[in-house]
C-alpha cells in the first residue's frame, strides 16, 4: 500500500484526463489522437441540430397547389359524367326527330345522335365551362339588365353566347333538312337562279336564329352562369318542360311576321331591297310548314334545357380534393396586397381588416390634417379587384366541411391550421376577411364597385389658390392692396363749403379735342363672362320619318303599318320591363353572397374548436378583430334591411276629413267615373302588392347573409361563453356582442 502511494506521488497519473475523453463522442476521441501543443486544452465544438426552422416555408398561390387538384376532378366529372349524359339527350333528340318523320333507321340515328351532339349540344357545354363564375350579375329592371349584358365588361360573354347558340340551331336545322327529312326544300328549282334559297327554308332558318336570339335573352336575364350552389338534381322541371314549347311557338310566329310584314317595307328602300334580292316573295304555301318550324324549335330548346340540367347536375356536385388544409387554404387566395408582416400586438391580417372595415366617414377624419392650409396627404390607391375563381368557392366548400365535422379525420385536419408557426391560419384568417371586408365595402356602397381613391378636395383647393402664370392671351392679375379703414362707415352728403373746396383745388380738365384712341380689349375678356351652355339638339328619327313617309311611293297598307309601328314606339317599353324591383337591387348590393357565407362559416366554426384544439394560442389573439369585422358587418345588412321597409306614415285627422268629404262627393259622380275610380284604386293595389313582393325578396336576399353573421357571433358566444371577458372590444362592439352573451350565454 506504502509503495503505491509512493509510485502515485512520484508518478502523478492523469485519470481525468481519460475519463473524460472516454465520454467524449467518436468524432471527438479521433480529433484528440492528433498532435497538440502541451498545455492547451482540447476545443469540443457541439454538434448543431435544429429542431425546426426558423421561418416557415411560404404557401404557394392557388394555380400551383389547389387549382390542379380541383381542375383534374371537374375533368373527370366533364368526360364521365356530362359528355356521356348529354350524348344520351342528343341521341334521345335524333330518335325524336326520326319520330316526327315517321322512319327510324339505326345507322341514321346514331349519326344525327352524333352530330346534334357535337354541334348542338358541345358549343353550350363550353360556353357554361369558359364562362362560370360565382359573382352574380343584377340590375334593378329587366332593361338596365340587358343595357349591363351588352356593356363593354359582360358584351364579350354575351357575343359569344349569341353566336353559340345560333351555330346550334343552324347545326340542327341542317341535320334535319340534310338526313332526317330530305324533302324540305332548300333551293328553288330554275335553272337560271339555282341557288336562290327556298321561303320554306328562310322560314325554318329565320325561326332557328330567332329561337337562339330569345334563349339568349332568358339565360341573360336569368343569369345562367352563375355556379349551381344547390345541386339541382336530373328530374326536369316544370319551367324545363314548358320553356321550351312557348319559345317555340313563339319563333316561328315572329319569323311569320318578318317575312310577311317587314321584309316587304324594308324592300320599298333602295339599299336594302338590293341585299333583299335573293330571297324571294314568301306565298301561303309557307304556312303550312309552321308545325315543322315549331316541332323544330320545341327539340332544339328541350336538347338546351336538358344539356344545362345535366351541366348543373355534374358541376353542382361537392369536390372531395385532398384534406390537407394547406393545400385547401392556397385556394382561397383573394388578396392582391402581399400578407402585411405581423406586428407583436396583432395577427397577419389586422391591417387588412382594419381597413376594409373602416367607414369612409371615420377614414377621412383620421386623414385630416392638423394644418389648415395644407393638403392632407394622398390616400394610397385602391388596387383593381380581381374577378373572383371558381375555384374559392370550392375550396371554401371543402374548408367547411373539415371545419364543422367531429370526426377523427377532420380534427387530425384542423390541426395542421393550428400548428406553431400559425402561417396557414394566418393566411386563412387574412383571405377570409378581405373577403367579407369587400363585400362590406359593397354593401356600404349599395352596389357600386371599388374605384381608385380620387384627389383630395384640398390639395384641389391649395392648387387654385395658387395663381397661374401670365401668357400672351391671359394678362397678369395684380393683387389689390388692402383697404385698412371702414368702408362701411355711414356718409352724408357733402357741405357746400367742402363741395366749393374741393373744386377749387381740383386740376382743370384737358380740352376735348384730346380724345384718346381706343384701347385694343384683350382677347379672352369674353370667354371669361360665363355663357349658359345651350343643351345640343338630338337627332330624332320619329319626326323625320313622318315627314319621309309621305313623299316615298308605297302601297297604303305599308303606310299604316309604319304608321302603327310608330306609335307603338312612342308608347315605350312596357313598364315590367322597366319598373324597377328592390329584390334584384338587392342582390346587387351582395353580389358573392354565397361565397361570403361560407368564409364565415369556415371562419367561426375554426374560432370555436380553436377552444380545444389550438394548443399554441395562435387563434385566440385574433378573436377580438373578427368579432368585430362580424359584428360591423351585421349592423351594416341590418341597416340595409331597415332601409328596405317601406315608411309608414300617420295620417293627421285634417286630411281624413278631407279624404271623407270626397269620398261622399264621388258617391254623387256618375258611373262611369266611379268604374274609373274603382280601377284606378285596384291599379294601386297592385301595385303596392308587387311592390310588397319585391321588398320580401330583397329582404330575402340580405336575409342570407344576415343570417349567417348571426349564426356565427351567436356560435362563438355560445362556446366561449364568461371566456369572452378576457379579450377587450370597442364600446360600440361591446354593446352588441353583450346582446348576444345575454340571450345565448
Amino acid at each position: 500500500m506504502l509503495l503505491e502511494r509512493k509510485s502515485r506521488k512520484g508518478k502523478p497519473t492523469n485519470t481525468h484526463k481519460h475519463s473524460s475523453s472516454s465520454r467524449l463522442p467518436r468524432r471527438v476521441k479521433m480529433a484528440s489522437s492528433t498532435p497538440r501543443v502541451a498545455g492547451v486544452p482540447t476545443p469540443i465544438r457541439a454538434i448543431t441540430t435544429p429542431l425546426r426552422s426558423s421561418a416557415a416555408p411560404p404557401i404557394p398561390p392557388a394555380s400551383q397547389l389547389y387549382e390542379p387538384l380541383a381542375k383534374a376532378v371537374l375533368r373527370r366529372r366533364l368526360t364521365n359524367r356530362i359528355f356521356p349524359y348529354t350524348f344520351l339527350v342528343a341521341l334521345a333528340g335524333a330518335v325524336l326527330s326520326f319520330f316526327w318523320v315517321g322512319r327510324l333507321a339505326l345507322t341514321r340515328v346514331m349519326g344525327v345522335g352524333v352530330g346534334m351532339w357535337l354541334g348542338g349540344v358541345l358549343p353550350v357545354i363550353l360556353l357554361r365551362k369558359a364562362y362560370l363564375t360565382v359573382t352574380h350579375t343584377s340590375a334593378p329592371s329587366p332593361l338596365l339588365l340587358l343595357q349591363k349584358s351588352f356593356a363593354p365588361p359582360l358584351r364579350t360573354r354575351t357575343k359569344h353566347a349569341l353566336q353559340a347558340h345560333v351555330l346550334s340551331a343552324l347545326v340542327v336545322l341542317a341535320l334535319h333538312v340534310g338526313v332526317v327529312d330530305p324533302g324540305v326544300p332548300v333551293f328553288i328549282r330554275s335553272r337560271k337562279h339555282p341557288y336562290t334559297p327556298h321561303p320554306v327554308f328562310v322560314l325554318l332558318a329565320l325561326s332557328q336564329i330567332i329561337l337562339a336570339g330569345v334563349y339568349v335573352l332568358r339565360a341573360l336575364l336569368r343569369d345562367v352562369w352563375v355556379f349551381p350552389f344547390r345541386r339541382p338534381t336530373l328530374t326536369p322541371s316544370a319551367s324545363g318542360i314548358f320553356a321550351p314549347l312557348l319559345l317555340a311557338g313563339f319563333a316561328p310566329f315572329a319569323a311569320l311576321v318578318i317575312l310577311f310584314v317587314v321584309v316587304p317595307i324594308l324592300r320599298w328602300i333602295p339599299l336594302v331591297s338590293t341585299l333583299l334580292r335573293p330571297i324571294l316573295r314568301p306565298h301561303l304555301s309557307v304556312l303550312r310548314f309552321f308545325p315543322r318550324a315549331a316541332a323544330l324549335g320545341a327539340l332544339t330548346g328541350w336538347v338546351w334545357e336538358s344539356a344545362a340540367g345535366v351541366w348543373g347536375w355534374g358541376v353542382g356536385e361537392a369536390v372531395h380534393t385532398t384534406p390537407a388544409m394547406r393545400a385547401l387554404v392556397s385556394g382561397i387566395s383573394v388578396a392582391v396586397t402581399p400578407a402585411p408582416v405581423p406586428a407583436h400586438s396583432g395577427s397577419a391580417f389586422t391591417s387588412a381588416a382594419s381597413s376594409a372595415f373602416s367607414t369612409p366617414a371615420s377614414s377621412s377624419f383620421v386623414a385630416r390634417s392638423s394644418t389648415f392650409l395644407a393638403p392632407p396627404p394622398a390616400p394610397a390607391p385602391i388596387p383593381p379587384v380581381p374577378p373572383m375563381s371558381i375555384y374559392t368557392h370550392l375550396a371554401y366548400t371543402e374548408l367547411l366541411a373539415f371545419s364543422s365535422s367531429s370526426e377523427p379525420g377532420a380534427a387530425k385536419a384542423r390541426a395542421e391550421a393550428f400548428d406553431v408557426d400559425g402561417a396557414v391560419w394566418g393566411r386563412l384568417a387574412r383571405e377570409a376577411l378581405v373577403l367579407i371586408g369587400r363585400e362590406y365595402q359593397v354593401l356600404l356602397a349599395r352596389g357600386a364597385a371599388l374605384t381608385p381613391a380620387s384627389k383630395p378636395v384640398a390639395a384641389s383647393t391649395a392648387a387654385a389658390l395658387t395663381p397661374a402664370p401670365s401668357t400672351a392671351d391671359t394678362p397678369a392679375v395684380t393683387p389689390s392692396p388692402l383697404l385698412k379703414k371702414n368702408i362701411f362707415a355711414p356718409k352724408g352728403p357733402p357741405s357746400p363749403a367742402e363741395a366749393h373746396s374741393r373744386a377749387s383745388s381740383s386740376p382743370p380738365s384737358p380740352p376735348l379735342t384730346a380724345i384718346p384712341k381706343a384701347v385694343p380689349l384683350p382677347k379672352k375678356l369674353v370667354d371669361a363672362v360665363p355663357v349658359p351652355r345651350v343643351p345640343e339638339v338630338q337627332w330624332q328619327w320619329r319626326p323625320l320619318l313622318q315627314a319621309v313617309i309621305p313623299l316615298v311611293p308605297m302601297p297604303e297598307w305599308v303606310k299604316r303599318v309604319a304608321e302603327g309601328a310608330m306609335r307603338v314606339g312612342e308608347m315605350g317599353v312596357p313598364r315590367a320591363w322597366s319598373m324597377k324591383r328592390k329584390g334584384r337591387e338587392a342582390a346587387g348590393w351582395v353580389p358573392r353572397r354565397e361565397v361570403c357565407v361560407e368564409a364565415i362559416g369556415v371562419l367561426t366554426h375554426l374560432t370555436c374548436a380553436s377552444l380545444t384544439e389550438d394548443r399554441f394560442g395562435v387563434v385566440q389573439r385574433d378573436i377580438p378583430r373578427i368579432l368585430e369585422a362580424l359584428l360591423a358587418f351585421l349592423a351594416a345588412v341590418e341597416d340595409a334591411q331597415a332601409a328596405l321597409r317601406p315608411p309608414v306614415k300617420e295620417m293627421p285627422e285634417a286630411e281624413k276629413e278631407v279624404i271623407e268629404l270626397l269620398e261622399k262627393v264621388d258617391e254623387a259622380v256618375e258611373r262611369k267615373e266611379q268604374k274609373e275610380k274603382r280601377e284606378r284604386a285596384m291599379e294601386r293595389r297592385r301595385v303596392a302588392a308587387e311592390e310588397a313582393a319585391h321588398l320580401e325578396e330583397a329582404r330575402t336576399v340580405l336575409g342570407e347573409v344576415g343570417d349567417a353573421l348571426k349564426d356565427g357571433v351567436a356560435r362563438i358566444v355560445r362556446t366561449f361563453g364568461d371566456k369572452l371577458r378576457a379579450f377587450r372590444f370597442p364600446p360600440r362592439t361591446a354593446a352588441r356582442l353583450q346582446g348576444f352573451l345575454e340571450y345565448h350565454g
